[in-house]
């Protein structure tokens, strides 16, 4: 019995570890089967390890916490591949996707907003690879696949994402649902940006299946647009003028626009970053994937 009150108490801490906030800064609440509750005045960034006893149950690294995050102010949505306790195999986060090549359902949203990314369709749904970019977890879509969210991400606004194309389809990768933007890959070009006009070189140069990192920076009608690629401008103009009104991977206001592609990680700022946050991110995302660029 007392061997096994032991482990249920280590699986709560672990629950623990994974669903309560990280930004709250009260500290950590462990609920028991027999309806006890205790709270530890700890963040679970700064813990390193549990003992039970004999045993020890380490903090789950493969987790980022919001701390991991260089800027997080105006933090609109971020969704990471690499954080397990985000996806789902349906749209309700009834299955947790617990293995490589399992549907993805429901992609959840990491900054708290529920701005998560979602398909209902089973047959629609792009799949978990285990070993992908950087030899770490990525969604992978074919042509068949996407995945939506409805939120509208007017000007000011910043969108930075890591992902590459895997051959076959060359279309968009990462656009709006109720207008025309896109970011990234176009056309069987890379380095893409379109904000209801075109900010970067329409169509060159071309694509390749390595990962980048775009960044997208939109200040509004009258002011300077950016496209960002693997840490460079590319083009910078007032053409842009307005965010994504949904955000879609292979799928949105183009449909026929798709692409067989990987995604790693997106994150949406409410605001527009300075260069020195922007580049603070594409280092951040460029090495926490691996990316040597």
């Amino acid at each position: 019995m007392a061997s096994r009150n032991r482990s249920s108490v280590r699986i709560l801490f672990l629950a623990a570890l994974l669903v309560i906030p990280v930004l709250a800064r009260g500290g950590m609440t462990v609920l028991l089967k027999d309806g006890r509750s205790f709270s530890i005045p700890v963040n679970p960034e700064e813990i390193a390890s549990i003992s039970f006893g004999a045993a020890s149950v380490s903090s789950p690294s493969a987790a980022p916490t919001a701390s991991s995050l260089p800027v997080t102010d105006g933090l609109a949505a971020w969704l990471d591949a690499g954080d397990p306790a985000t996806l789902f195999q349906t749209p309700e986060g009834a299955q947790p996707v617990a293995a490589g090549n399992q549907p993805v359902g429901l992609w959840r949203d990491k900054s708290g907003n529920d701005n998560h990314f979602q398909q209902a369709k089973p047959e629609s749904r792009p799949r978990l690879t285990k070993t992908a970019i950087g030899n770490k977890p990525s969604i992978t879509f074919e042509t068949k696949h996407s995945t939506s969210l409805p939120a509208n991400f007017p000007a000011p606004v910043t969108v930075v994402y890591l992902g590459r194309l895997t051959g076959g389809s060359n279309a968009r990768v990462l656009s709006a649902i109720s207008n025309n933007w896109l970011l990234g890959f176009w056309g069987g070009a890379k380095n893409q940006g379109f904000y209801e006009g075109w900010v970067s070189p329409s169509g060159s140069p071309p694509a390749d299946n390595l990962p980048h990192v775009f960044a997208s920076i939109v200040r509004g009608p009258g002011q300077s647009s950016e496209v960002w690629a693997d840490g460079v401008q590319v083009a910078a103009n007032q053409n842009g003028v307005t965010g994504p009104n949904g955000l879609a991977i292979n799928s949105g206001r183009y449909p026929g626009e798709v692409s067989d592609c990987q995604v790693a990680e997106i994150l949406v700022y409410s605001r527009a970053l300075s260069g020195d946050e922007r580049s603070q991110i594409e280092s951040y995302l460029r090495s926490k994937w691996g990316v040597g660029r």
